[in-house]
């Protein structure tokens, strides 16, 4: 996903830079470059962006990192984030781009310097699926990512913690970025919608080794509305006034649109990596035992997403 907002924002004449841990051939320059292929329905993007290694972060001024997209799994956030923390000013405006919930807390208890006011959230449900890391582009000779758009649906931009707060200047220009839909006061709603969605969706693609249209399958429908009538009763008893049967047309309309696609945790399992359970269904555990709520379903999901990941790994 944060190859996909590279793409797109490369397109719309920002200058991104990919802060990564791999590393690539500089050019001639002395500096390096990416080119980021984007293959969508109808629209192609072939994009240059730069490239950042962690360990020569040494030589970027703090006061350059003027928006921070965090486009890594929960799980890898506070390391992330950590790794760059002293070239993060005050100014710098985070935008936390998760499936799941909780790493912002984990943030904020671990760099008491950030402020809610700096730490913005990112709700999108496009799909996105990197289909290759080459040494080249087909088109230039600099080293290649090729990323395609595989479901297009909306992205809205928020502040949790100052929900009345208008849009900063910052982020009124992503706005040209065609992902973007636009600023939401009340973000805390969206956020509970998504992690229904990644909760319905995610932990059965996972345990199935499926893409997301398999689960429009009649045999699968009764156990995505099991899980979101639990997940939806959570979400309510913290304020939430959530209808059920409108939630419900909504994660099937998201599986719809990324039928073709993986989800991260089916991919994560696939590849032995670590998935971001705890932060989805685990987060709906958590916070239902915060509540005196029983959720028996998201509590098996969350133990077999990760007995399953054990046995992968």
């Amino acid at each position: 996903m944060g190859l996909l907002w590279a793409g797109y924002l490369a397109e719309q004449g920002f200058e991104v830079t990919l802060i990564t841990r791999n590393e690539f051939p500089a050019t001639s320059h002395g500096s390096a470059y990416a080119s980021i292929e984007v293959s969508s329905t109808g629209h192609n993007i072939q994009a240059q962006v730069k490239l950042q290694l962690i360990s020569s972060l040494k030589q970027l001024n703090p006061q350059k990192i003027c928006r921070l997209v965090i486009a890594v799994k929960s799980h890898q956030v506070l390391n992330a984030v950590s790794s760059i923390i002293n070239h993060i000013n005050s100014e710098t405006c985070l935008i936390m781009l998760q499936n799941g919930r909780g790493a912002e807390e984990e943030l904020l208890r671990s760099f008491p310097q950030l402020n809610t006011h700096q730490l913005f959230h990112a709700i999108s449900t496009h799909g996105a699926l990197k289909e290759a890391t080459t040494g080249h582009s087909l088109t230039t000779s600099l080293p290649g990512y090729k990323v395609i758009h595989t479901g297009h649906g909306e992205t809205w931009l928020g502040n949790l913690n100052s929900p009345n707060a208008p849009m900063p200047k910052k982020l009124i220009e992503f706005l040209k970025n065609p992902l973007i839909n636009g600023w939401v006061e009340n973000i805390e709603q969206k956020l509970w919608q998504k992690l229904i969605i990644n909760a319905s969706i995610n932990p059965l693609t996972a345990l199935l080794n499926c893409r997301n249209g398999e689960l429009l399958k009649a045999d699968f429908i009764g156990m995505i509305e099991a899980i979101a009538d639990e997940s939806i009763q959570i979400a309510n008893a913290y304020g939430q006034q959530l209808d059920a049967n409108s939630e419900k047309k909504r994660i099937i309309k998201v599986a719809e649109k990324t039928a073709l696609n993986y989800s991260s945790m089916q991919q994560d399992i696939q590849f032995n990596r670590q998935t971001e359970i705890l932060y989805i269904n685990g987060y709906l555990v958590k916070s239902a035992n915060k509540v005196s709520l029983l959720c028996p379903i998201n509590k098996m999901l969350t133990q077999m997403v990760q007995f399953k990941s054990q046995l992968s790994g």
